[in-house]
């Protein structure tokens, strides 16, 4: 995804795998506009077992793995493994990057799929567990209930379906501090009204979780990239578009995983972060590297090199607020906000929207969301139907029953399907202010999209900063 940038330490013609016929170099992936050429299908494999092969051989397995678990495949499919986008090819995702902050050493936390890397992002572990899927026991303590423990707000949007709700805290709450997370859970397209409402109100931590079954904006293969672009686009946006708001807050594009993509880069060690053992990975390893990019006018362009993983997220969350323990992985990550490099003051040339280069990119002008009228009928239903979805998914979850791949929860996909009449039938905001034509291949897991504020108490964890209205803002320190 990143690896055609400049300054990075990214992509190189002069490093190849084999498949153990042909050598496959890392080449820019040719006619990256064209559909078929941006979708891989079928998926390359990112489970714990495969994960370790592709690392066999200073990252040599790639292809070979690749091969082995799809034996039909063609040259040009395998070549897709080691291929990377060229820069400006993925116009919102590079002109972000390229503008604020990318770290390029930011790691997967384990080398395993989706959910185990998940559970990593949001509480610090996967309690033994890199196998997917897997029973619902992930019992420890959650980002959002340290939040909640701390006084501080927070909320997760989904594009289908929650994959927050694997965590006992988000399905049932804690009654010990009283802590009940029904009323923090909304569908992806209301982040739009809260983007665009007071600064005061938007919560100290969102957390923005794509699509992965019903229209799917995920990045995860066969589905189609471009998708994912559109959400990045959508959220800076909207971010972007509120003055206020935007000077008070750090957008974060991430990924889970790999994706089974191929990097040059061996994974190092890692601290393990309990002493659970369930499917027989130590966790004394780090994962891949993925994509991670911070986008926020206190940040100076930059290429960060420090050693990252999804723990270093919950670590600054920890220093800032003075968050409960959240793991021994946690406990010695590297704080990434400390890391950073600061702008000395609110920068003001951040562009109002991503850079749109590439073949066929375009901006919509057209489309701003239909008509007033329909606006306020989907606003007027999605309040009514703001807790609905999360409760029920709560109790589905709860029931148990099948959990499928690609960041699906069985029983909750069947949920949506009850109402996809329902759905259909109701008109969909539309909150596209770019498309990108200029399209993606997915070179790594499910994009995880948060946003959270800098802001906090006066004088804690930051210096003040003066904007230009004379309101005063905690700094990025």
């Amino acid at each position: 995804m990143l690896g055609g940038l400049p300054g990075v330490n990214g992509a190189s013609s002069q490093w190849s795998n084999s498949d153990g016929q042909n050598d496959y170099a890392q080449t820019p992936l040719g006619k990256w506009w064209d559909p078929a050429a941006r979708i891989v299908n079928p998926d390359p494999q990112h489970e714990t077992p495969d994960v370790l092969t592709q690392l066999q051989n200073a990252n040599g397995g790639f292809v070979a793995n690749y091969a082995l678990r799809h034996p039909a495949t063609t040259r040009e499919q395998r070549q897709k493994v080691m291929s990377f986008y060229p820069d400006g090819s993925l116009a919102p995702l590079h002109t972000l990057a390229k503008t604020f902050a990318v770290c390029d050493r930011w790691h997967a936390s384990v080398p395993g799929p989706t959910w185990t890397n998940r559970l990593f992002m949001l509480s610090g572990t996967a309690r033994g567990r890199v196998v997917m899927p897997s029973p619902l026991v992930y019992d420890q303590p959650s980002i959002f209930l340290r939040l909640f423990e701390a006084g501080r707000s927070s909320r997760a949007y989904y594009g289908d379906v929650p994959l927050a709700l694997l965590l006992s805290d988000q399905r049932v709450g804690d009654t010990s501090t009283g802590y009940d997370p029904s009323r923090s859970y909304y569908p992806l397209f209301l982040f739009k009204y809260l983007a665009h409402g007071k600064e005061n109100d938007f919560p100290d931590f969102v957390f923005l979780e794509p699509a992965y079954t019903m229209g799917p904006n995920d990045d995860h293969p066969p589905h189609d990239p471009i998708r994912g672009q559109r959400l990045i686009a959508e959220v800076y946006n909207e971010l972007r578009a509120n003055d206020r708001l935007w000077r008070t807050s750090l957008l974060v594009i991430l990924y889970d995983e790999h994706g089974g993509f191929a990097d040059h880069v061996p994974p190092p060690g890692a601290v393990p972060p309990d002493g659970d053992n369930v499917d027989g990975f130590a966790f004394d390893r780090l994962g891949v590297r993925v994509p991670a990019v911070f986008v926020s006018p206190w940040l100076r362009p930059q290429v960060c090199g420090e050693l990252f993983d999804h723990t270093s997220l919950l670590k600054s969350l920890t220093e800032k607020w003075q968050l409960g323990p959240l793991g021994a992985r946690t406990a010695v990550a590297v704080d990434v906000f400390a890391s950073l490099d600061k702008a000395p003051s609110l920068r003001t040339d951040p562009p109002h929207e991503p850079e749109r280069r590439g073949h066929a990119a375009c901006r919509v002008s057209a489309r701003r969301d239909r008509s007033r009228a329909r606006r306020e009928r989907i606003g007027r239903a999605a309040r009514r139907d703001t807790g609905a979805d999360a409760q029920r998914a709560r109790g589905e979850v709860s029931a148990g029953g099948s959990i499928d791949d690609r960041s699906a929860v069985g029983n909750l996909v069947r949920l949506r399907a009850l109402r996809a009449e329902q759905e259909e039938q109701r008109p969909r905001l539309r909150l596209v202010r770019i498309v990108q034509a200029a399209h993606a291949r997915r070179r790594a897991g499910a994009r995880i999209r948060l946003a959270w504020r800098w802001g906090g108490a006066a004088g804690q964890h930051g210096q003040q900063c003066q904007d230009r209205e004379g309101a005063r803002h905690d700094g990025l320190s």
